[in-house]
């Protein structure tokens, strides 16, 4: 990597995470990038959330705690603040292997015509024990037409990419990540997927994937209509019955498609 590094910046949306908030603030800041630009975006927490923050205050480049409409303005938010040339986020129950920001910058610099590059990752449990290994499988285009989607804490993008394509939709509130990767698609950026394992993606009690997964199904249905309507169109009824969605829940615990 040369002298100068880009400049990755970092977002993390958080509300009521205390639980797990300080070990994905000391895995992006343990990671020791020389160019990293870190910002905090507290949807106003009634936990320990903002304590931890403040502890970490002289390590960040921007936070703030008050109320939002959720995940995807705290994103935007985020954003609006940031200055960097690689753009990503980090929800605040995930954690990055260390040494993934400087592969992941090293990337970039060693491919220019890449514009967003998303490595695999590892399941996590409360408890920070890993509960299934991730596998590497190369970006098709149409496997993410169908629903194989890009692990978000893995991505990272150029700015160009976020202008063009960001920010996200605040209506959405489970889906957000596949909306824009969709519209990035479609826009034409070059999108490419590294054999790099990047972060630990956690399952617990309180995550949206865990309390929520009718949400995720109906903002699913509304995305695969909006980006892939020829393929979808004729068949939602049999791809979202009750049985067929049973059968999506457990292959995604090894292909993660939503």
């Amino acid at each position: 990597m040369e002298n100068n590094p880009p400049k990755i910046s970092i977002v993390t949306p958080s509300f009521n995470q205390g639980k797990f908030l300080e070990r994905t603030i000391q895995s992006v800041l343990y990671q020791h990038y020389p160019n990293l630009e870190y910002i905090v975006i507290d949807g106003g927490s009634t936990d320990k959330s903002v304590e931890i923050i403040k502890k970490y205050a002289d390590g960040l480049n921007y936070w703030i705690s008050e109320p939002d409409s959720g995940q995807s303005e705290a994103i935007n938010k985020g954003f609006r603040n940031a200055t960097g040339d690689i753009f990503a986020w980090i929800n605040s129950d995930d954690m990055y292997y260390p040494g993934a920001l400087k592969k992941i910058a090293s990337l970039f610099e060693q491919d220019p015509s890449v514009d967003l590059l998303y490595g695999y990752h590892n399941d996590i449990d409360g408890r920070d024990q890993v509960i299934r290994k991730g596998m590497y499988f190369p970006f098709y285009r149409h496997a993410f037409e169908v629903g194989f989607a890009i692990c978000q804490p893995t991505s990272f993008w150029r700015r160009k990419v976020w202008e063009s394509c960001g920010p996200l939709d605040t209506k959405l509130h489970y889906c957000m990540d596949y909306d824009f990767y969709a519209k990035a698609i479609k826009t034409g950026f070059n999108i490419k997927s590294v054999p790099v394992l990047v972060c630990q993606f956690r399952y617990h009690e309180s995550n949206k994937g865990t309390i929520a997964k009718w949400g995720f199904m109906n903002e699913t249905k509304t995305l695969f209509m909006k980006h892939c309507p020829k393929r979808h169109s004729g068949n939602l009824a049999k791809l979202f019955s009750r049985a067929e969605y049973l059968f999506l829940i457990g292959a995604r615990r090894i292909l993660r498609i939503f």
